[in-house]
């Protein structure tokens, strides 16, 4: 799909603007920095997304709570996420407050208080999400998979652990806060509004951090392990594979590839391991990738005793699709495409999905999905279903 409503500029200071314009009255934007809970080290887990908490905490010109209730009383949404390569703030409202989101969020993210007493707060609200993560056995799984895919310290998921939260400081923040300056900032609006203000805003911004993102350090592995839990009755199991990462130009075939393997009801796994076996209520594959790294992950959940079986069953879905007839394949380009027209619909969607796809490669490449599905051959993705290794982890009842 190529639109000519999108505009990419590269702006002196050395940030970058993406923006689609729409008829819709509503926009969204996003203030995106390319530092994430991969740039970190093994001792500072956690702080990417800890750094994250703390700008809604208040800056040096709005309280926590006139952050919030600028948004918010004007009809939108305000959140943020830390994903491993990439940290965001993004704002959802009626398009004739574009600029003015614009201005919360650069406040935010850029004039930070960093009041300690808010901070030691905060603290105990990530304590409380790991904890969270923890309690809830399919997030569980989902984290682990992580551990038995790569070493660390890019296993350490990105709220890092009761220690190395426990021991992030004020300095810390400070200095992992000099990463947000023009050279890692990626301002992405989609909306009925007009680039030229964006621009305008975005050159005027008093920006005095300074500090290069350090390279990821990424050492794969596959291996399993398998943990007992009182207190649940359903097994929870999790299988990974390496796949392609978001910069390669495989990653239109891997996401076919998963659409036809696990995307929804119709898929082989949820025709096989469900439909067929009435083995789990729950089966599902997707795609977890971003620039430096990728994963083809299967969860589901089943009885104790059934877990080898949804495993073997799993596996050989996998292997299966090096068959996948012409039938099946087309109709799963039609599957993707759709389904990519469909979310194409929310801006916010557009919005991170252009921001994701710019700092792995570059932002044009959303725009070339139906094309890039659309050409590809049964063996572009037959490859795949090769397993050289896989990692595998599992909760069951104790």
């Amino acid at each position: 799909m190529k639109t000519a409503n999108f505009s990419k500029i590269k702006l002196k200071n050395g940030a970058t603007i993406l923006f689609e314009k729409r008829n819709s009255p509503v926009s969204t934007i996003i203030i995106g920095l390319k530092a994430g809970s991969s740039h970190e080290f093994l001792a500072k887990k956690g702080l990417a997304h800890f750094v994250e908490h703390n700008l809604f905490k208040g800056s040096i010109n709005r309280s926590q709570q006139e952050i919030s209730s600028s948004i918010e009383k004007r009809g939108g949404i305000l959140n943020g996420f830390t994903a491993d390569e990439l940290t965001a703030y993004w704002a959802k409202l009626p398009a004739n407050h574009t600029i003015f989101a614009l201005d919360v969020l650069s406040d935010m993210a850029f004039n930070p208080r960093f009041a300690k007493e808010e901070m030691i707060k905060e603290r105990k609200v990530v304590l409380e999400e790991i904890k969270m993560y923890h309690d809830a056995p399919q997030m569980f799984v989902l984290d682990e998979i992580k551990k038995r895919l790569y070493k660390e310290p890019f296993n350490i998921g990105g709220l890092g652990t009761e220690k190395t939260v426990n021991g992030l400081e004020r300095e810390d923040l400070i200095n992992w806060h000099k990463l947000y300056n023009p050279k890692n900032l990626i301002i992405t609006v989609v909306g009925n509004c007009r680039i030229n203000p964006i621009v305008q805003y975005v050159n005027n911004l008093k920006i005095r951090n300074l500090d290069v993102v350090r390279n990821p350090i990424i050492e794969k592995k596959a291996d399993q392990k398998i943990f007992f839990r009182k207190g649940i009755d359903q097994a929870h199991v999790c299988l990974g594979i390496h796949v392609p990462t978001l910069a390669s130009k495989e990653k239109y075939a891997i996401d076919l590839f998963n659409t036809i393997l696990g995307e929804g009801m119709s898929s082989k796994l949820f025709q096989e391991v469900r439909e067929k076996r009435g083995l789990v209520y729950t089966v599902k594959s997707f795609i977890d990738a971003e620039k430096s790294y990728g994963n083809l992950l299967i969860y589901a959940g089943t009885e104790k005793s059934k877990v080898r079986q949804v495993k073997e069953i799993s596996l050989t879905m996998v292997k299966e699709l090096a068959n996948i007839n012409s039938k099946d394949f087309n109709e799963a380009k039609e599957q993707c495409i759709g389904s990519f027209e469909v979310a194409n619909e929310k801006s916010d969607s557009v919005a991170k999905q252009l921001l994701f796809n710019e700092v792995a490669s570059k932002a044009e490449d959303y725009y070339s999905y139906v094309e890039e599905i659309s050409k590809l051959k049964i063996k572009n993705i037959a490859k795949f279903s090769k397993i050289n290794s896989y990692g595998f982890t599992a909760l069951l009842p104790k």
